[in-house]
Parts: C-alpha cells; sequence; structure tokens
C-alpha cells in the first residue's frame, strides 16, 4: 500500500499558488469595477447591478442609466446577446434624484459615488432584463435630449454610452471564485503527483 503525503515545501508551494490567482482574480474585478459610473462627471454614464462579476444565467440583470445633463428626458436600453442580436429594447422616461440618494438594484460604484458627491442632482432610468444564453452582452443606452449631441443636429440630440455583462452556465454553490481556486489545487495537486512517479 502506498503512503501518499505532502512535503512541507509542496504543500507551501499549492497554497501560494492558489493564493497568488485568488489575489489576481481580486485585482482584476476591482480594476474593472472602478470605470463605468466615474464617467457620470462628464455628463453621461451606464452601468449594471452586476458591473465587473459574471451573471450566471438566468439571473436578472438591472442596467441603470445616468446622467447630470438635464435637459435629457428619456433613455432608450438596447440590450444585444453574444452574437450581436437586439433582443431587447426599453424606452424609459427620466426620474431624478439627488445625492447621496440613489436608485434600487444598483453597483457598489453608484452608492460610493453618491456618497462622495453629495448634493448632486441627476437623472436617471433603469432596464431589468434576464439574459437567456451564455456569452458577452452589450446594453446601449441613448440618452435623448442631450446637451452635448452626437450625429445629425437635425435630429433629436443624444449621447450614447454602453456596457457589457458576462452571462456564464450556473455555478451557484462555489461560484466562479470557488472553480478557480479548485482548478488552480488541482493543478497543483496533479504536478505534485507527477513529480513524485
Amino acid at each position: 500500500m502506498c503512503n501518499f503525503t505532502l512535503e512541507k515545501g509542496y504543500l507551501k508551494k499549492i497554497y501560494l499558488f492558489a493564493l497568488i490567482v485568488l489575489w489576481l482574480a481580486v485585482l482584476a474585478y476591482t480594476d474593472v469595477a472602478k470605470a463605468q459610473w466615474s464617467a457620470i462627471n462628464s455628463g453621461y454614464a451606464v452601468t449594471t447591478n452586476w458591473h465587473g462579476i459574471d451573471v450566471p444565467i438566468g439571473q436578472r440583470v438591472v442596467a441603470t442609466a445616468g446622467t447630470t445633463d438635464s435637459a435629457v428626458t428619456h433613455v432608450v436600453f438596447i440590450w444585444r446577446n453574444s452574437s450581436e442580436n437586439i433582443v431587447w429594447v426599453d424606452n424609459v422616461t427620466v426620474s431624478e434624484l439627488s445625492t447621496p440618494n440613489v436608485p434600487s438594484n444598483v453597483s457598489d460604484e453608484v452608492v460610493k459615488w453618491a456618497n462622495e458627491n453629495q448634493g448632486i442632482c441627476y437623472r436617471y432610468a433603469q432596464s431589468a432584463k434576464t439574459p437567456n444564453m451564455v456569452g458577452e452582452w452589450g446594453v446601449q443606452a441613448i440618452f435623448y435630449n442631450a446637451t452635448k449631441p452626437q450625429g445629425n443636429p437635425r435630429e433629436n440630440f443624444v449621447v450614447k454610452k454602453a456596457t457589457s455583462i458576462n452571462v456564464i452556465p450556473d455555478a451557484p454553490v462555489v461560484g466562479t471564485a470557488g472553480l478557480v481556486s479548485a482548478m488552480a489545487f488541482g493543478l497543483g495537486l496533479f504536478k505534485l503527483k507527477q513529480k513524485k512517479n
């Protein structure tokens, strides 16, 4: 009978490797999560409640478009699946809030912005959908009657902003970070076993 034991040096290497993988995943998440809503400081922004996080298929995604432009009257949300096909189009009249108040179902970056920028009056619109297909989805927000026009000046002035989400197969028990950790640990054990043989 074989007695399989891990030497302390190998076990430390495996744990160190898994820790590095998790640390890189956290860094990648925080870098991605910073970008979207800060664009509102230039007038217009769009983000989702899942920004920077993989969305398990079948989960509800809320896209929030915001602007400090008081001329904007409505926002059209265009949802495209990973094949670039338009799946949904929502025309939403804007509502108005003042920071630190925020709409429901927004990401932490929106809450942080509102808390750091008190007393700003802004308009927002939301569109909620449940993506039913794996892959990268795009959500485009078109702000109508904007004061910073884009396109033909004879048409309604518009500004376009976009964001994306990544829809993955459902992994409810361990999640993405757990799957990455399990794969890293398995690779470490495989390499250790291969070295012993």
